[in-house]
């Protein structure tokens, strides 16, 4: 996905509204993306976009309780959809290759929303910084060519 410049860790109140609305479009990234691959890639985009969804499910009502102001979902599908065009034309490998070098970000932000959070939404802060690692050490290990690359988010998704 395209990396937005938004950084976590200062208002708590912002980085659930960013993170929500980025596991949304982040959904309908990794689908879009599964439908113009095939095979092994397919497969594997398709645990993300779960991932993915899990997470805007259990962000939901975290948002709904903060009272933030959300951009509506057909907006987020948009985005998503925007930003799986943008990436189009990479291949599998230059995809997975993109996400080792940009997603590890994401988890130092998500680390940092984690800090800042108060008690009663640590969790759903952690919940954030697991995606994340799961879809970092999936990509990683799909770099690498490792068998059962895929075991970080498949175990994410059996947590659900």
């Amino acid at each position: 996905m395209p990396h937005d410049p938004e950084m976590f860790g200062v208002d708590h109140l912002d980085d659930f509204r960013v993170a929500y609305e980025g596991e949304v479009a982040g959904e309908v990234y990794f689908a879009t993306m599964a439908s113009w691959h095939t095979g092994d890639a397919r497969h594997a985009l398709g645990l993300f976009a779960q991932v993915e969804r899990i997470t805007s499910t259990a962000l939901r009502p975290v948002v709904l309780e903060l009272g933030v102001a959300v951009a509506d979902d057909a907006t987020l599908r948009q985005r998503g959809i925007e930003n799986a065009e943008a990436e189009r034309t990479l291949s599998w490998d230059e995809l997975v290759i993109d996400m080792c070098e940009h997603y590890p970000r994401y988890v130092r932000e998500f680390e940092r929303m984690l800090a800042i959070s108060p008690p009663q939404y640590r969790a759903a802060a952690q919940l954030m910084l697991d995606h994340e690692v799961a879809l970092v050490e999936a990509a990683q290990l799909l770099r690498d060519g490792m068998p059962n690359a895929l075991q970080p988010v498949i175990a994410f998704i059996e947590r659900g």
